[in-house]
């Protein structure tokens, strides 16, 4: 609880200069909640598909940076692990193509019965 309430007050400290959270993040595994609509993300951390018992996550954005470094940003398959996420989810910098084709049949979109 005090973990959440951590990232909770981190967010709200960084209401308009937030752009990318910590890559730490990601070892919250039990974290339930991360509402960041309306921040001013990049992208996500890599490795956010380890937060398995989210059941609000309000933004997903996407590196436009084609040129990103791997490892480094979340990619939409990681949303496949995240299957309890309810509400609306708003997904930023989606791709075209082929590629943008398979990577989001990865994230099983389909799975998310409560988006």
């Amino acid at each position: 609880m005090a973990k959440a309430k951590t990232v909770e007050n981190w967010l709200k400290k960084r209401h308009f200069l937030c752009y990318e959270l910590p890559t730490d993040i990601t070892k919250l595994v039990s974290l339930r909640h991360l509402d960041i609509y309306g921040k001013h993300l990049t992208h996500m951390p890599y490795g956010v598909s380890q937060l398995t018992n989210l059941h609000t996550l309000s933004y997903f954005p996407l590196s436009g940076d084609t040129d990103n470094v791997p490892g480094h940003s979340a990619q939409l398959n990681e949303l496949m692990p995240l299957n309890d996420s309810r509400g609306k989810l708003k997904i930023s910098n989606l791709r075209h193509g082929e590629d943008a084709l398979l990577e989001s049949k990865a994230a099983n979109l389909k799975k998310k019965k409560h988006l």
